[in-house]
């Protein structure tokens, strides 16, 4: 069969079991589904979860989660769902042989608005008007004079658009606390005030219908068990299907769930003993659910819940690109928007630690490569690197390696050795790392020295990216020993003692084959347990560490701190584009990376003085 016979013209579309409010979309699950254009059946589906309460019930205990069929297969932002599902169907169908030529897409997405970026500026909004209403509702003046104080004049305001009651309203915020603010700075915006004061004044004339304001809880509560009787995936207003399982709701509602056997009995049926028992059951757990959602402690969880995961969502919408936004096709993205920051490395026990090591033509970071080696437990590569440049006379005496480029010949201790070009040894390291799942490179002072001259290299022969592809960090040995072996136990921390005293192993030293051989002894033995997140370094550690250089000179920011970020690929750049997505962006990533967050305002007074 022609193979072109076998391509799709499909649709698809993703959807979410929590509905987004318009500017907050943080629904646990997501589903998305292709449909073939021709045939209207279902081509592939995908489903992407957020929770799971098996392993959420035991890591609450602490405990070891055991094997099972784990629901959560995601860790992003709900709004990331729809394109990670795309790709994944797209794969999907092209590994069976079935190429999508067509997909047709919807062009709706989250829509954002900017003012209101800042989670906590609505939430607190809303608190101050709710407050002007309960606190004075004894009477129709004190609600009056409630309002007139929420917006006094000599208050900064900004201008923000809120959606409250189903009515778009221009609203402006009193602080005498501000603290819940971005940057616990005032909102400011002169052109808001007499809209909000007219504002103000409409609602001082509906004051005798907010002294009675109730609550709709009890209405959301009844249209849940509505839904559940009722889906909204499903029709049933066509017939009396809809009447009955709505009335059913309402008996539900009204008598509990022993409806069913009251029925039973006036229908003059059998009550069912199975019944009654499973409505006994539903009802204790109602009551009792009832019970601790009054208390002061559920309250307090429930208030805390939510604001950590608000912050976790904000987080990752800080992180990732725009990729669910309304007009996405017809108006682009720019360059800020498309980039994604980089998420901190951490070592979750899948990687595979990858021995590499370095012989160069000398010290400067820009030399030709002699040597690479590179081992994971018995898969070992292995090249001689015929340089472009002669081998200084120190390298010679270190390594044994000489060569003559007049006959592009090299030699190791004299004896002549097959060589590769430099391009070709870097193209072999990269398939060889391809044979490993998840490879970490570890080696002995890498990095100040091999992952800079690697770098270089790759990005002159236009590889860097096909590496970083394979690879998503690295491990530096010499610091890692420095950490955890004391420095009276040692006289230096260089490779071959290091080796010598804890493995008891002489080898031929700067040989990049053996060095690499020996440093995985060493590693596995007495090294690998100690590892932690802090050791990890990013594959842009090297470049990114220069962006900071200009600030550590100035002083600006300390040293240390630039490190840190460095080593998950954070650069300048990628903070000023936390700060544009964000006004607390800043904040938020140093609190991943555990970097006191006062930085945040160094940096944004940084970015300000550019400006």
């Amino acid at each position: 069969m022609d193979k072109r016979e076998l391509e799709l013209e499909v649709s698809f579309d993703a959807g979410w079991q929590k509905r987004g409010s318009g500017f907050n979309y943080n629904s646990l699950t997501g589903h998305a589904s292709m449909i073939g254009k021709q045939t209207g059946k279902v081509t592939c589906y995908d489903i992407r979860g957020k929770s799971c309460k098996f392993c959420e019930h035991h890591e609450g205990k602490k405990e070891t989660v055991p094997s099972h069929d784990c629901c959560r297969n995601w860790y992003g932002s709900s709004k990331s769902m729809e394109p990670d599902m795309a790709v994944s169907m797209a794969d999907k169908m092209n590994d069976n042989e079935c190429a999508i030529d067509v997909i047709h897409a919807d062009n709706d997405s989250t829509t954002m608005h900017k003012e209101l970026k800042p989670g906590e500026v609505i939430p607190y909004l809303n608190r101050c008007f709710m407050y002007a209403i309960t606190q004075n509702s004894s009477s129709e003046l004190q609600i009056d004079d409630g309002l007139s104080r929420i917006f006094p004049m000599s208050l900064e305001i900004m201008n923000c658009v809120v959606q409250y009651t189903g009515v778009h309203l221009k609203m402006i915020l009193y602080l005498s606390n501000i603290k819940s603010l971005p940057n616990g700075k005032p909102l400011i915006s002169e052109d808001l005030r007499r809209d909000l004061e007219n504002l103000i004044e409409k609602y001082k004339s509906k004051a005798s219908s907010l002294r009675n304001l109730g609550s709709t809880q009890a209405n959301e509560s009844f249209s849940h068990s509505v839904a559940t009787k009722a889906p909204k995936s499903k029709h049933y207003g066509g017939s009396q299907s809809l009447a009955s399982r709505v009335s059913s709701a309402v008996l539900q509602k009204n008598e509990g769930y022993n409806y069913l056997e009251q029925m039973n009995e006036a229908a003059l049926l059998s009550p069912g003993e199975y019944t009654k028992s499973i409505a006994k059951k539903l009802n204790t757990e109602k009551l009792k659910r009832r019970i601790k959602r009054q208390s002061r402690e559920f309250k307090k969880k429930r208030t805390d819940l939510k604001k950590k995961r608000n912050k976790k969502e904000r987080q990752f919408n800080i992180h990732e690109s725009v990729s669910y936004q309304s007009e996405i096709a017809t108006i682009g993205l720019s360059d800020t928007e498309a980039v994604t920051i980089p998420s901190p490395l951490k070592l979750d026990g899948t990687e595979s630690f990858t021995f590499f090591d370095l012989e160069t033509t000398g010290l400067s970071r820009i030399s030709d490569i002699t040597q690479i080696a590179a081992v994971h437990d018995k898969k070992l590569y292995q090249s001689n690197v015929l340089p472009r440049c002669d081998i200084s006379v120190e390298a010679s005496k270190v390594t044994g390696i000489t060569c003559c480029l007049a006959k592009n010949k090299m030699y190791v201790h004299g004896k002549e050795v097959d060589t590769k070009s430099q391009y070709e040894a870097l193209l072999d390291f990269i398939e060889f790392l391809k044979t490993i799942q998840n490879p970490i490179l570890v080696g002995h002072n890498i990095c100040n020295f091999d992952m800079a001259i690697l770098s270089n290299k790759l990005k002159e022969f236009n590889l860097f990216s096909s590496f970083c592809n394979v690879t998503s960090g690295f491990l530096d040995t010499l610091k890692l020993a420095k950490r955890i072996f004391p420095r009276n136990e040692v006289d230096n921390y260089k490779q071959s003692t290091l080796i010598l005293k804890y493995v008891g192993l002489e080898y031929n030293a700067h040989n990049a084959t053996e060095d690499v051989q020996s440093l995985q002894h060493l590693f596995h033995q007495k090294m690998k347990n100690n590892c932690k997140h802090i050791d990890l370094h990013g594959i842009y550690y090297c470049s990114c560490k220069s962006f900071y250089d200009r600030l550590v000179q100035n002083k600006t920011v300390s040293r240390d701190t630039c490190i840190r970020l460095a080593k998950h690929g954070i650069s300048l750049s990628h903070l000023q584009i936390a700060n544009s997505r964000d006004s607390n962006g800043i904040k938020l990533l140093l609190q991943e990376y555990n970097i006191p967050t006062k930085t945040a305002s160094i940096f944004v007074s940084a970015f300000a003085t550019e400006q």
